[in-house]
């Protein structure tokens, strides 16, 4: 509901690829998402990458459709796996507050 109200979208960033074990730096093969039938039947303010390898997708195969759809790169964020023992959850808080700000400009 929280997602719905606040109009706010979840999307991977690869549709599929070749993994050994769990950890993102072992994909290979990426095959990144097709966002153009998301891009055109909504109205996407900003796109955020959730941890390092989705940024890299972001970036690598998909920043053309992001800045036509945003006018704006994709932002990275810290992944909110539990495999990232870098960031406590205070800490993720307070990085992600960013798409708190982004709502409001959006």
């Amino acid at each position: 509901n929280f997602l719905l109200t606040h109009r706010i979208a979840i999307y991977d960033a690869a549709i599929s690829c070749e993994i050994k074990g769990s950890s993102d730096a072992k994909m290979i093969a990426v095959e990144p998402a097709n966002l153009e039938p998301i891009f055109s039947g909504a109205r996407i303010v900003q796109v955020f990458a959730n941890g390092g390898k989705a940024h890299e997708i972001c970036e690598k195969h998909l920043k053309t459709q992001i800045l036509n759809a945003t006018g704006k790169p994709p932002i990275k964020l810290p992944s909110t796996s539990p495999a990232n023992a870098n960031f406590s959850f205070e800490k993720l808080v307070q990085e992600w507050t960013i798409v708190a700000e982004a709502l409001k400009d959006g």
